[in-house]
């Protein structure tokens, strides 16, 4: 106690009693005031940080508790002026987001018409008019194979089309090319109006083909009915993929690409994917044609609500994840969806005379190599 403020003991004498006692010394002490003074200091200045930041937590948090899908629409374009906002929304379910979204812009999908292609029915050539007229198509085709795991079904040489939906996002029209029990060649023939207009639509750069994954779609269309090369095609899957950097292992959007999850998080609308592996060689059951024929439907108001995404990611809670050029980006995925195809389709040029010669060339020089003693 007596170091602390300066006191030293240093040595013990004898009195004339023959008690002990202590000689003590008084050295200079180093002030140390002003440095404790100052750590205390920065100790509460890292305390009052860290209450700021729990306090901002806390903050964040009870009002993302406010944010349902049925707030008062006042209240909520209130918290929206707050600068916290943009952080409270970006905690927010994306469910959740994306209801309180159409809830606000009060979007809704429309009912579509849906009706059957069919060459023998009255309204067969208004069908075709009416296609012809489309500046957009979302495209859909559904697919089997032969084999017992219907893997053949994903196989663009081995597989088959049976059904062929298109929509524009109000008008739904399918067209089934046939199953395993049905003479395919003689149907094939009577939609060749339909297929040839189809054929025409989607190599017209002018006009938009949208697809969930629309690689598979033209792929088989390109292998079994020779369509020429598409020339403006939107994926969203691809959208999506782009915008949230999903590379390799990096999972960012909880879910993945498919269009059951993508339209839960987009357009808040749940999809039923359960008919997606059934049997599409056999006679079609109503639930398999009401599940086709509304996934084109759903790909084409995905597609327009992923351009919105990208024009404004800060509606949607995705602020951080906006960067320049993303919008570029997909698109230049997109042009290379139709080469990528043609490229399976046709394969690369090959010069085979031209490869003997070089072979040929190989072979003399490994010969003298040889000679050399060399390898």
């Amino acid at each position: 106690m007596l170091d602390v403020i300066g006191i030293e003991t240093t040595k013990h004498q004898k009195r004339i009693d023959g008690k002990m006692t202590r000689v003590y010394t008084i050295k200079s002490v180093t002030d140390n005031r002003e440095i404790v003074f100052n750590a205390w200091i920065e100790r509460d200045i890292e305390r009052a940080k860290d209450w700021a930041i729990r306090k901002h937590e806390w903050e964040v948090n009870r009002l993302v508790k406010t944010c349902t899908v049925d707030v008062d629409l006042q209240y909520f374009q209130a918290l929206k002026k707050r600068s916290i906002f943009n952080e409270v929304w970006e905690h927010t379910d994306t469910i959740t987001r994306i209801k309180l979204i159409n809830r606000i812009d009060k979007f809704t999908l429309p009912t579509p018409v849906k009706k059957q292609i069919n060459p023998k029915a009255d309204n067969y050539q208004t069908i075709l008019a009416d296609i012809e007229s489309w500046q957009e198509i979302s495209l859909d085709i559904e697919t089997f194979g032969n084999d017992s795991k219907n893997k053949e079904g994903l196989h663009a040489r081995k597989g088959q089309i049976r059904l062929i939906q298109v929509s524009n996002g109000k008008t739904i029209y399918y067209a089934d090319l046939g199953g395993r029990e049905d003479d395919r060649d003689i149907i094939k023939t009577s939609l060749s109006e339909f297929l040839t207009l189809l054929n025409k639509q989607i190599s017209n750069p002018n006009i938009k083909i949208i697809g969930q994954n629309i690689h598979f779609d033209l792929r088989f269309l390109r292998f079994q009915f020779d369509f020429n090369r598409a020339r403006n095609v939107a994926d969203t899957m691809i959208g999506a993929k782009v915008f949230f950097g999903d590379y390799g292992k990096l999972k960012v959007l909880p879910g993945g690409y498919g269009l059951g999850n993508l339209s839960t998080k987009f357009l808040g609308l749940d999809v039923d994917k359960s008919e997606q592996k059934s049997d599409w060689g056999a006679i079609l059951t109503q639930s398999q044609i009401d599940y086709a024929i509304n996934d084109p439907f759903i790909t084409y108001w995905l597609y327009k609500r992923l351009l919105e995404l990208y024009q404004d990611p800060t509606k949607f809670g995705f602020a951080k994840l906006a960067q320049e050029g993303l919008l570029d980006a997909w698109q230049l995925e997109n042009d290379i969806i139709p080469c990528a195809i043609e490229l399976e389709h046709v394969g690369l040029p090959f010069d085979i005379n031209e490869a003997q010669i070089n072979l040929d060339k190989c072979k003399l020089f490994k010969q003298l190599y040889l000679r050399n003693g060399q390898s």
